[in-house]
């Protein structure tokens, strides 16, 4: 019992003071091994002796995941009242979208150039000349066209980050709703193309994969969809947005008529 306490105790305290994930995981391996080893050759001493390591770097593990999950400040600890000026990296998630950057009933008296819009999965944000993990969605514009920004690319951004706001013209879709809803705790507001890079490595995981493997199913329905009909007709649009949960596809008029008859939540089926 005392060589317990002190397997635990030690474990614990290795984890905290050097939280090296991959030792730790590789020893558990080790550890492992050694006990499926001295089991099949029938050692009882091998088998406590390689057990103690197992539950040491087991524990190791344990306390190194728990210091890293509490050293990392969400992104929304960035977002305040106020935009400032902020740079972050992360992976995109959703396909950008390059239109008008104005929305609601007053859309056609709009003169300002296209922007485009994605999702940011955020991973670190710089503070005081360091990254810091950071993890969180934000919703990224880019006050010009820019067509080079594709699902699953890793990219580093600098822009003003702060809240999203409201629907500023009658019949706009509340975006600061609908987002909040899919978790994204802010906006990034780039000026040109040239505020953002991409980076060398590009990060794939599981839920990347999945939204790229819907983003292509997507389009293959869409491109069916569209056999036959006019493109550009408000009733393509409305079908997009039903069938297929493309926001920006109803037109400004669309919205506004469904919103007056209180049917506007028809049109944020996802």
């Amino acid at each position: 019992m005392v060589r317990l306490c002190l397997v635990v105790m030690t474990g614990v305290m290795a984890g905290t003071s050097l939280p090296w994930l991959r030792l730790w995981l590789a020893l558990m391996l080790v550890g492992s091994a050694g006990v499926l080893w001295m089991v099949l050759r029938r050692r009882e001493r091998g088998v406590r002796v390689w057990g103690m390591v197992t539950l040491f770097s087991l524990l190791s593990v344990w306390a190194a995941l728990n210091l890293l999950d509490s050293a990392s400040v969400p992104l929304s600890a960035y977002v305040g009242p106020d935009s400032q000026l902020a740079k972050v990296r992360g992976h995109v998630i959703e396909p950008a979208v390059t239109g008008s950057p104005t929305r609601g009933a007053f859309v056609r008296f709009n003169y300002q150039p296209p922007s485009t819009r994605f999702i940011l999965r955020v991973e670190e944000i710089e503070v005081d000349g360091r990254w810091v993990e950071a993890p969180g969605d934000l919703l990224v514009r880019i006050d010009e066209a820019e067509h080079r920004i594709r699902i699953g690319q890793s990219i580093e951004a600098a822009g003003w980050l702060g809240p999203i706001s409201g629907p500023a013209n009658v019949g706009e879709f509340d975006y600061r709703e609908y987002l909040s809803q899919d978790g994204n705790v802010g906006r990034l507001t780039l000026r040109s193309r040239g505020n953002w890079r991409p980076l060398e490595f590009t990060t794939h995981g599981f839920d990347t994969r999945q939204r790229l493997f819907r983003h292509r199913c997507a389009e293959r329905a869409l491109s069916s969809l569209r056999l036959g009909m006019d493109a550009d007709s408000p009733t393509m649009g409305l079908l997009e947005t039903m069938l297929l949960g493309r926001k920006d596809s109803a037109s400004s008029e669309v919205r506004l008529a469904f919103r007056e008859v209180g049917l506007n939540h028809l049109l944020s089926i996802s």
